[in-house]
């Protein structure tokens, strides 16, 4: 898969759907769930790493590809973490706050490295549970 297809599933995966031909505006697919996982699995797995250099786009992202492997919904990153504050474990929700506050505002809160690497390891975790149990591709 090239990576301009591979943007035009990220950019999809609100409606599902890719325009072929970008002047016929009526060709229009419908992209697979499992493309769609695909797709975002890999940038899931990088925060692993990244985490700590970019805490809220990790934080918020995890949150909400949890969701979709969950729960089957498509969410922005800040209903994403609405989401985990309700259905993540609460120990995390002072991460998962702060980086909703940092992504709708100006402010810069501080992170403890490792409460974001553990809290990348357990939705992670949560991830791949999912994964193996619904049988969902990587």
């Amino acid at each position: 898969m090239s990576i301009i297809e591979v943007a035009k599933l990220k950019n999809s995966q609100k409606y599902g759907t890719i325009r072929l031909n970008q002047r016929d505006k009526s060709e229009v697919v419908k992209v697979p769930k499992e493309y769609i996982i695909d797709s975002n699995y890999s940038d899931t797995l990088d925060c692993v790493e990244e985490i700590v250099n970019n805490p809220v786009y990790c934080i918020l992202n995890l949150c909400r590809f949890y969701a979709l492997i969950r729960d089957d919904l498509t969410l922005s990153k800040y209903d994403g973490g609405k989401w985990a504050l309700e259905n993540m474990d609460s120990n995390y929700n002072d991460v998962i706050k702060n980086a909703m506050e940092d992504y709708l505002s100006d402010t810069n809160n501080s992170y403890d490295n490792t409460r974001l690497k553990e809290f990348a390891g357990e939705a992670i975790s949560l991830i791949n549970d999912c994964v193996n149990t619904n049988k969902i591709r990587k």
